[in-house]
């Protein structure tokens, strides 16, 4: 019997964190003003199984596609809340914050650029300093994350 492989190549992207008191449409907005593009909340939510406690988590997405520079931006946030039936009770439903990349939860969003080059983050960055509602803009190395696979979208 033949073997069959699948090989899977991302496409290069840049990965930013952001952190805000701000609710993730409204992130979403002021970015749009800053960074000169339209991001929508996307028709489906970014759908996320989580292992440890037995559940799905929903995690808000907002897309743009830029036709001219040919980028695909997107903004999707690294919290969601669960809900964890308790062993208790049958109606008791505990409530649980999970994250879509665990080894960052100081950061809130996180906004990926595909097909973007290296020397446009900091350009993005600059932009998005700019923001008065922004705490934290970082650039990310997504090769040192251990749940990176969670970023393909």
């Amino acid at each position: 019997m033949k073997k069959v492989s699948f090989e899977w190549k991302e496409e290069p992207f840049l990965l930013f964190g952001l952190r805000s008191n701000w609710e993730s449409f409204r992130l979403a907005f002021h970015l749009n003003r800053a960074l000169q593009i339209r991001l929508r909340r996307a028709a489906m939510d970014l759908d996320c199984y989580h292992e440890g406690w037995g559940a799905q988590a929903c995690y808000p997405r907002y897309a743009y596609f830029d036709e001219v520079q040919c980028r695909h931006w997107a903004l999707v946030e690294n919290r969601a809340r669960i809900q964890q039936a308790a062993a208790a009770g049958l109606f008791e439903a505990d409530a649980c914050q999970v994250y879509l990349i665990p080894e960052r939860k100081e950061i809130d969003c996180f906004l990926k650029v595909v097909q973007a080059e290296e020397s446009a983050g900091r350009a993005i960055l600059s932009r998005m300093a700019s923001m008065g509602g922004l705490q934290l803009a970082v650039e990310i190395d997504a090769e040192q994350l251990k749940s990176k696979r969670n970023l393909i979208f």
